[in-house]
């Protein structure tokens, strides 16, 4: 795929994060209103549509995606840019085409996960095959299903689909079904177009993981699905004439579960390995793959031991139930991996008796070894004492903590004192015109230095056209105040201006013989001053 389509959709949509998976389909069906975001999911679907036929691990969120188009919502713009996020991770992969014979079934790719294919390779046949799958009502909205189809040619990906069912079935079964019929009608014409290319036989081959669809396939009639339609029947009468053959596929290696529903990285990652797609590293999906062989591995063992304790069972006339059988099947594997690393491959030399038997013995043996003992003494004191640890070291941190909460509280009830004194101090300039007294202890050495010099060079304030001298109050004094009295209401005093002898004469005719006082409104908390004409006053 040209990453020149994804870097325009990242363009178009800024920040959005890489993503190891799409992600699950949002459900919120509050319509978009702002019209540029509408265009802009329009335009995004049209380029994932467009690159939809190369990446078969995203078909199934597009066609989600595709059908909020004439009413785009916020659930759907916000599943898109999970899936811009996950594309843009995975811009490397590639597809990968191996080999050269044109009868290959790609389900040699799978070999050691699944049993091998049930097929012979022929000179000079061309092997089509369909890999189908559905879901059961996955939609939550419409519970409707979804189909899908992998196809693949000479064992390489040639194409595939997610479609959703346009009638709601009533089983998984029909579902299935409808996935094989639309499975093998795509199956057809590809045969039909390759025949035509290649002028030589085409072998078609359609796979499903249903074994009850695969029945209703292979059979005339529908038996007990009445109310499946008609329309659908006529896969039997190719399957009859030859034209196809209907094959079971497992599961865990059906390369169609990709555009059913949401699945796990792992899962993906696993479903493209086996489709042929790699990464630029050349890791996609491998580690997966061995995880699953192994787990196939154990399955088959369990099975083994399981047909042995059914042996021994019925050796002693003893009837058990299947899940009884399952657990000590399981119980006896691992002890008999528990022999062979414990006691280095004495369980293969052990002496010839019944099976379960050897097994008993195994443990016993094992479990009553002096060293075993000491290893798990040793092992239970070591977590203790990492017990210990940790729980000194969570009651450390629980003080810390206790002790940062302590110093934040007293922090903040500082600032918000330091908040209330300036708050007072700023209302009090306001009111007055006079700049008091702050916090800052140099800048009020200063201020005193500067009042210092005024009083000795003879400098003078006026208030009300008098020559006044002013002192500050001290910072004591004011906060003394202000705290005790901060309730008292405005109170009226006089202020009493003496007149001095010099100035007698140059106010007498301004100011008249009754100005020798005048009122003020003050607040008596703050500050009090008294204007006067003597050498200086206190305010």
């Amino acid at each position: 795929m040209n990453e020149k389509y994804i870097e325009g959709l990242v363009n178009l949509f800024h920040g959005v994060k890489k993503r190891r998976t799409p992600g699950d389909i949002i459900i919120d069906n509050e319509p978009l209103v702002d019209e540029q975001e509408i265009q802009k999911y329009r335009s995004a679907i049209g380029t994932l549509l467009y690159v939809s036929g190369d990446r078969p691990d995203v078909q199934f969120f597009i066609k989600e995606l595709a059908s909020h188009l004439q009413v785009p919502t916020r659930g759907a713009m916000r599943s898109l840019t999970n899936l811009i996020g996950y594309m843009v991770a995975t811009k490397d992969m590639h597809l990968e085409l191996t080999g050269t014979n044109p009868s290959r079934s790609f389900r040699h790719g799978a070999e050691g996960l699944t049993d091998a294919p049930q097929y012979e390779e022929k000179d000079g046949v061309w092997l089509l095959e369909v890999a189908t799958d559905s879901d059961w009502s996955g939609n939550k909205e419409t519970r409707s299903s979804t189909s899908c189809g992998s196809i693949y040619l000479g064992g390489n990906w040639l194409h595939s689909y997610s479609r959703t069912q346009k009638h709601i079935t009533l089983s998984s079964t029909e579902a299935e079904f409808v996935a094989l019929v639309g499975g093998t009608s795509e199956g057809l014409f590809l045969r039909a177009v390759v025949a035509h290319l290649v002028d030589g036989d085409v072998e078609l081959k359609v796979y499903g993981d249903n074994t009850s669809s695969i029945a209703v396939a292979s059979r005339d009639g529908v038996g007990r699905l009445k109310h499946v339609s008609g329309r659908l029947l006529w896969i039997q009468q190719r399957q009859q004439c030859g034209d196809l053959q209907l094959r079971r596929i497992d599961t865990i290696t059906n390369t169609a579960d990709l555009g059913t529903k949401v699945l796990t990285g792992k899962r993906v990652k696993l479903l493209m390995y086996l489709c042929g797609f790699a990464n630029d590293w050349g890791d996609l999906g491998v580690a997966e793959f061995e995880e699953e062989k192994l787990k196939k591995q154990n399955r088959e063992r369990i099975k083994a031991v399981r047909k042995l304790v059914c042996a021994e069972a019925l050796e002693t006339n003893e009837k058990h139930t299947s899940t009884l059988v399952n657990q000590v099947a399981k119980r006896l594997m691992r002890l008999t991996l528990g022999a062979l690393l414990l006691s280095g491959g004495e369980a293969l030399s052990l002496p010839r008796q019944s099976n379960l038997q050897c097994f008993v013995e195994v443990e016993t043996t094992t479990l009553s070894s002096t060293w075993t003992t000491t290893m798990l003494v040793a092992v239970v004191f070591i977590l203790v004492i990492a017990i210990v640890v940790l729980l000194k070291i969570m009651h450390v941190m629980h003080l810390k903590i206790e002790a940062t909460r302590d110093t934040m509280d007293w922090v903040r009830q500082q600032l918000r004192q330091g908040e209330w004194r300036q708050r007072i101090r700023n209302e009090e300039q306001r009111r007055l015109g006079v700049w008091l007294e702050t916090d800052d202890e140099e800048e009020s050495f200063h201020e005193e230095a500067e009042e210092e010099q005024q009083r000795e060079t003879g400098g003078s304030a006026t208030v009300n056209g008098h020559d006044v001298h002013i002192r500050r109050m001290t910072k004591e004094e004011f906060y003394h105040g202000a705290e005790e009295n901060l309730e008292s209401e405005m109170e009226e005093i006089d202020v009493e201006v003496l007149v001095t002898p010099a100035a007698a004469g140059a106010s007498s005719a301004a100011a008249g013989p009754d100005a020798t006082a005048e009122e003020y409104d003050y607040d008596w908390d703050s500050i009090a001053f008294v204007v006067c004409r003597s050498s200086w006053c206190t305010w």
